[in-house]
């Protein structure tokens, strides 16, 4: 039996959900309001030094709209204690903790700027290629 005989055929755009798509950022928001366009920014710039939103695997995505979401309760909160409103001191800390939690993982999952040439190795090349 050939090796690709159980691989699974993609599944077609019109039957996968408006969210894999791309056409939605969440099942029943329809992206406009203040909320949904801060998520929407705030997911681009998660993503984008993991390669930007279209390189990332669905779970990363999931990663990412977490984190997105976290930030957004977490501003929300903000914004009530600069409008004296009482909040739930447990669930600032709870939700600062996992974001913070969840942006070290995404900065774990980023590419390290490691690969970047140095100086050093730029100079090296350059009398190599000179002799």
């Amino acid at each position: 039996m050939p090796l690709d005989a159980h691989a699974v055929a993609p599944t077609p755009p019109t039957l996968r959900s408006a969210v894999t798509n791309g056409k939605r950022l969440l099942e029943g928001v329809d992206g406009r309001s203040v909320s949904a366009r801060r998520y929407r920014d705030l997911i681009m710039a998660y993503a984008e030094p993991l390669g930007g939103v279209a390189a990332l695997a669905d779970a990363d995505k999931a990663l990412v709209r977490h984190a997105a979401a976290l930030t957004i309760r977490s501003e929300q909160l903000h914004a009530a204690i600069l409008l004296g409103v009482h909040i739930d001191d447990e669930e600032l800390t709870r939700l600062t903790n996992a974001l913070a939690r969840m942006v070290a993982g995404l900065r774990e999952r980023a590419p390290s700027g490691d690969d970047k040439p140095t100086v050093a190795d730029y100079l090296a090349r350059r009398d190599v290629a000179a002799a």
